[in-house]
């Protein structure tokens, strides 16, 4: 799975935020194809990329206030995804920590149905 794919499904199903298609409306404005949101083509807005602390750091706050939190942090333990004194090592890294809350939402999406 690459990087863009994990950060669109985090930014999809966790944040519930929209991963933006850009599309160039007029030659100053483009817009987002999905909720049309627009920005004039100088803007450097870019979708977020949780590798980065800057963009993981707030969704790691985020997810420790949703219902299924413990959820999370049980399953990784369980499945030895994140094994005892590698806990924090795998959750305090964005690339892995996004890794695996990806997989865990994915999960949570199969059993769900």
């Amino acid at each position: 799975m690459t990087q863009n794919e994990v950060d669109k499904i985090l930014t999809e199903k966790v944040l519930r935020e929209c991963w933006h298609s850009w599309e160039l409306a007029t030659p100053d404005v483009e817009y987002c194809l999905k909720c049309r949101k627009g920005r004039d083509t100088g803007d450097i807005y870019i979708n977020p990329d949780f590798s980065k602390w800057e963009d993981y750091g707030p969704l790691l706050e985020k997810i420790q206030s949703e219902t299924w939190w413990e959820d999370f942090v049980a399953v990784q333990w369980d499945n030895g995804l994140m094994p005892e004194g590698n806990f924090l090592g795998t959750l305090l890294n964005p690339a892995r920590g996004s890794l695996a809350l990806v997989e865990f939402v994915k999960d949570r999406e199969d059993t769900d149905g």
